[in-house]
């Protein structure tokens, strides 16, 4: 069973098998598209760093790959789910 997100975001453009991402109740949508982008990018990096358009900062996110989504968490609190 995949994470219980508070909500859903669908991406826009496939970038590999990340089309998705899912926030918590302290992440934006726009924070998720981002980490999506940069996640899908990264190929199999475990950190990467994300452009957040709500404050205009980069933040470093650590993220770990599942079996069907990845976790990926850091910046000023922020949890995503992409998938």
């Amino acid at each position: 069973m995949g994470p219980r997100p508070w909500a859903i975001r669908r991406g826009g453009a496939a970038l590999g098998c990340f089309t998705s991402s899912a926030i918590t109740t302290v992440t934006s949508y726009a924070c998720a598209e981002e980490v999506r982008k940069a996640y899908a990018d990264g190929g199999d990096s475990t950190i990467v760093m994300a452009h957040i358009p709500v404050d205009n900062r980069g933040y470093q996110m650590n993220c770990t790959a599942g079996d069907q989504f990845a976790t990926c968490g850091g910046g000023a609190t922020a949890s995503v789910y992409v998938y």
